[in-house]
């Protein structure tokens, strides 16, 4: 039974009450309360129970009134913070569903706009189902049609909280579309978001599933410029209005939301009185709708939804956001940047990770644990996570793969005060444009972020569209002070013509007065550009920075095959003057390495092959995540610690007698001569009719398009062998 404090059980009146434990032992939704606890059937007629029955709408009337709901073959009589369990007879003989009556609303007297929800829940309680997945609670028997929400929660007080708790339940097939209320002025509007529920409280939900939800927008009528679209396919929560003092908390705990989606008016689009109003959000979660105070998700999957933007998850309006394995899967932002009149949507993919700061004022504290956005889609920006506005974010053990954008396919980091990301993988993630692993946007001189142990690999920015192109692997923009380290940024690629397959920085004065970058004991190696493939310090038609530096120490600067290829560092004359070296091996050429005669001396090596074996971690396949200097690699023992680092990418001890450049520090015994080997997808065999025609199409000058096409090796896996035997064997094979 969930417990209330003190302080709100006395406001609420529950101070004195003996809470009561009330058992549902019917599957039906056939009687319908009303205000005093007597019950009826669909068409008002009384009902008087002949056998014992408890539903769940009587109890949880009889929850929020405190009545014994049906007389004495009925529910327990409620008092105080209640709490609801099943009769194990419900499930005894598999899974059960309850199919809630969609032509009854709520209990009376208690007055609605219509089509709010056909469950509401006013006062403490705890809901307990069975075990996971046993019992389900359905909006509809015919999803999709009407509006049938099957839970709200909400005291009706904007300044006062309760505290509720629904474990072991599935919630599903509920839809509720925007009612507008014109009997008041200006018109009430209600109704748009939790597709399955809408909360207004502190809410905790454990072991709960949601599915198939919808949330959907409408116009209202005689009104056709006044919209409001749908908000939280499966779940919303929320202040109960934007003059609200009272801020709700949410903890989710094994919480699954899955095939729900929120969708904008199907009325025609005409100038709305808000933009904002026309486009929906969070195709499965809203969370801080409005103001609330904490949100805590702990074995969180949202997975299979759409919006218009925020197609998985959306955190906002937050003190504090805390998430432990968090996964946002396949979902999708459906809109467009020119969504009918340029309302711009199609923004956040799978998450996006706000509080309650503003990108001129961030404040409040985001932290990520396990957290993983895999497959999802933005048809304009940001496919797989995004954090903004808060002034604190801390992530670690990351996993951003296979996701899809217009721009940023990967990870965004904007407007944060300090930023902080330890271990992680950003893989195959690919943009039309620009940014397909990450991009940093701090929009501050004070602002920070700091990257350590992660491997930026095997992203794409296509560059289709020749807007903004570029920027494989990570991108510093704005303001800020940047550090990457430990790190590994490989196998991204840009599109033709453009530059900076490997860590980018932006140098232009319009956009930034004071930029620090330091990229320190990391490899930035086997990226594919038209320049810039390890570093590109760029400005373009723009007006020089005056200010900012990047500063590279005791790491490893390589091209996309470690011999003469594409420029390993690009920068003009200006940019070039505000990067030095110490510590570091620069593959050449370096036509961006500015005085090359005093810079490759006293510790700084250019031009020689690091002679790097890539290690492939089963996350990342097919690229490497590390890269291991192999024995006679220049990078042995011509390292730095300045930082002091206690260990390396990997976790294994940094100091080994002397310290390597790169992000990896070969340990006793580790060091290997380098290998031939012709085995490209790993399973230890090498096959006449895959690895031997790859290898016969490129000794006839294919292209790695050309040279996989139809052997079952993948291009990334060609990428990988070939490199290495360019590397290793003596061979130049062309990309």
């Amino acid at each position: 039974m969930l417990l209330i404090a003190a302080t709100s059980a006395f406001v609420l009146g529950y101070a004195s009450a003996q809470a009561a434990s009330i058992t549902v032992n019917s599957l039906l939704d056939d009687v319908f309360p009303d205000g005093t606890g007597a019950i009826f059937d669909a068409v008002g007629a009384p009902v008087a129970l002949a056998a014992p029955k408890c539903t769940l709408r009587m109890a949880i009337v009889a929850a929020n009134l405190d009545f014994a709901v049906g007389g004495g073959n009925g529910c327990t009589q409620g008092s105080g913070p209640d709490s609801i369990d099943f009769a194990p007879a419900l499930t005894a003989s598999g899974p059960a569903v309850i199919v809630l009556d969609g032509s009854k609303r709520t209990q009376v007297p208690v007055p609605l706009i219509n089509n709010i929800a056909l469950l509401r829940i006013t006062a403490p309680l705890t809901i307990t189902g069975p075990t996971a997945n046993r019992i389900s609670v359905s909006g509809s028997a015919t999803p999709h049609t009407g509006s049938y929400r099957p839970f709200w929660i909400s005291d009706g007080g904007d300044n006062t909280l309760i505290d509720v708790s629904i474990s072991n339940l599935t919630i599903r097939d509920g839809r509720t579309v925007t009612q507008f209320d014109q009997s008041v002025t200006p018109t009430g509007v209600s109704g748009a978001g939790g597709g399955c529920l809408l909360n207004f409280e502190n809410l905790t939900l454990t072991d709960v599933t949601f599915d198939n939800c919808t949330s959907q927008g409408a116009s209202e009528p005689g009104v056709p410029t006044n919209y409001s679209s749908g908000s939280g396919g499966a779940l919303w929560v929320g202040a109960a209005s934007t003059t609200a003092t009272a801020r709700p908390s949410v903890t989710l705990t094994r919480v699954w939301a899955r095939n729900s989606q929120a969708l904008h008016s199907t009325t025609p689009y005409s100038v709305p009185a808000s933009a904002l109003n026309y486009f929906s959000t969070g195709g499965c979660m809203v969370l801080g709708g409005r103001i609330v105070n904490v949100i805590t998700l702990d074995d969180v999957v949202v997975e299979n939804c759409e919006a218009d933007s925020f197609g998985g998850l959306s955190t906002n309006n937050a003190n504090s956001v805390s998430l432990n394995n968090v996964g946002a899967v396949r979902n999708r932002a459906v809109g467009t940047a020119s969504n009918d009149a340029n309302i711009d949507s199609g923004y956040n993919g799978g998450l996006s990770l706000r509080s309650s700061g503003s990108a001129a004022a961030p404040t409040g504290t985001i932290t990520a644990n396990e957290v993983a956005a895999v497959l999802n889609r933005a048809n304009s920006d940001r496919g797989g996570l995004e954090v903004r506005n808060s002034a604190s974010f801390t992530g670690s053990n990351l996993y951003i793969a296979d996701n899809e954008a217009r721009q940023i396919g990967g990870m965004d980091i904007r407007d944060v005060g300090a930023a902080t990301v330890t271990g992680g993988v950003i893989t195959r993630n690919r943009a039309d444009q620009a940014f397909g692993g990450l991009r940093a946007r701090l929009g501050g001189a004070a602002r920070t972020l700091t990257l350590e142990r992660i491997a930026v690999v095997g992203n794409d920015a296509t560059g289709t569209v020749a807007t903004a192109a570029g920027a494989g692997g990570v991108q510093f923009d704005t303001d800020g002070i940047y550090r990457l380290i430990n790190s590994t940024v490989a196998f991204n690629r840009v599109g033709p013509g453009y530059f900076g397959g490997g860590v980018k920085v932006n140098m232009h004065s319009t956009t930034v007065n004071g930029i620090d970058v330091l990229v320190s004991n990391s490899t930035s190696a086997r990226n594919e550009a038209a320049g810039g493939e390890g570093l590109e310090a760029f400005t373009g038609t723009a007006t020089p920075m005056t200010n900012g530096r990047i500063v590279v120490r005791s790491s490893i600067l390589g091209n996309r095959s470690g011999t003469a290829s594409q420029s390993t560092v690009s920068a003009g004359a200006n940019e070039a003057a505000k990067i030095t070296y110490s510590n570091t091996l620069v593959e050449g050429p370096n036509p961006g390495v500015a005085n090359q005669a005093s810079v490759c001396v006293g510790g700084v090596i250019c031009g020689p092959n690091a002679r790097l074996m890539p290690l492939v971690n089963a996350n990342s396949r097919p690229y490497a995540t590390a890269f291991l200097p192999m024995a006679g690699s220049p990078a042995l023992g011509a390292g730095s610690n300045l930082l002091s680092l206690t260990q390396d990418q990997r976790g294994l001890t940094r100091v080994v007698s002397s310290i390597d450049m790169g992000s990896i520090e070969a340990q006793v015994g580790e060091l290997v001569a380098a290998s031939c080997s012709l085995d490209m997808d790993a399973d230890t065999q090498v096959s006449a009719i895959k690895e031997g025609l790859v290898l016969l199409r490129a000794m006839l000058g294919f292209g790695s398009a050309n040279a996989v096409v139809g052997t079952g090796i993948t291009q990334g896996q060609w990428n990988l062998t070939r490199n290495n035997l360019n590397a290793n064997c003596g061979t130049n094979f062309a990309p």
